[in-house]
């Protein structure tokens, strides 16, 4: 844990001149009563357009590789999505998956409920994202790329 707060304070020259938002249920962007997700799907082939995706891909019913599958298939559909502005996760992410998120064209907002991450260098393909919430995800530890998020 010490190496963890240690790495952090590393990162606040990184994080200058960034926003915090207030916490609390009605405060900030990804406020579900200001910005409500749409309906979560979990298939690329339930996604029937729209500029809003909510997906929730993983924690199924389904077997270990049938979920791999899954996963992989929305690896692959994400980048070539046109006109999503806005992604939600509602289960855990895995790296490749934020990795795909990150390379749709024109992303402005992703949100990730938790994750399995541990590197946010992708973050630098989502040129036009301007919102960002990365929830509980312990295996990151360099919060620079962040930084470059801050537009002047």
């Amino acid at each position: 844990m010490q190496d963890f707060h240690s790495k952090l304070q590393d990162t606040r020259p990184a994080l200058e001149g960034v926003q915090l938002l207030p916490l609390g249920p009605a405060a900030g962007y990804w406020s579900f009563r200001l910005n409500p997700a749409p309906p979560a799907i979990r298939s690329p082939d339930d996604f029937s357009g729209g500029n809003r995706l909510c997906i929730a891909p993983t924690q199924t019913n389904l077997s270990a590789r049938a979920q791999k599958q899954l996963v992989e298939r929305w690896c692959q559909f994400l980048p070539t999505l046109e006109g999503v502005r806005h992604i939600w996760f509602t289960s855990k992410v895995s790296q490749d998956l934020f990795e795909a998120a990150c390379n749709v064209r024109d992303l402005e907002g992703l949100y990730v409920k938790w994750s399995s991450i541990n590197s946010l260098t992708s973050l630098r393909a989502a040129r036009a994202l301007k919102y960002v919430h990365i929830g509980s995800s312990p295996a990151i530890t360099d919060l620079t790329p962040i930084s470059k998020l801050v537009q002047g």
